[in-house]
């Protein structure tokens, strides 16, 4: 959070850029057989605010746009693709929402996946 008071309007930005994204994929997802995936606004505030922050400080206004626009993605196409993972555990229409949760729920079940 002391990240934020640094630079608030990138904060703004990027929350605002990532949570645009994440409605225009809830468009998007039933055209091309996705789930859809209802955004959360505190994963689009603080790591869509992050990433615009260290965005704005390499690379502007343009980095800013460009960071927020790629966490926007990734909080929506990861869980996206795990969805039917945890329906496998029992945890039907369960996901979580965070990256680094589903990157490595991917890699694991890929790894996992090699020794059938």
């Amino acid at each position: 959070m002391v990240l934020f008071t640094k630079a608030p309007n990138a904060t703004l930005i990027g929350f605002l850029v990532s949570f645009l994204v994440e409605l225009v994929c809830i468009l998007i997802f039933p055209f091309i057989g996705l789930p859809i995936i209802v955004p959360g606004i505190m994963a689009s505030f603080i790591t869509g605010g992050a990433a615009a922050i260290f965005g704005n400080a390499t690379g502007g206004f343009r980095g800013a746009i460009i960071a927020s626009t790629i966490n926007g993605l990734l909080l929506c196409v990861f869980p996206a693709l795990t969805l039917h993972l945890f329906a496998g555990l029992g945890a039907n229409g369960v996901t979580f929402a965070d990256p680094d949760f589903t990157i490595s729920s991917l890699l694991i079940n890929t790894v996992f996946g090699w020794f059938k």
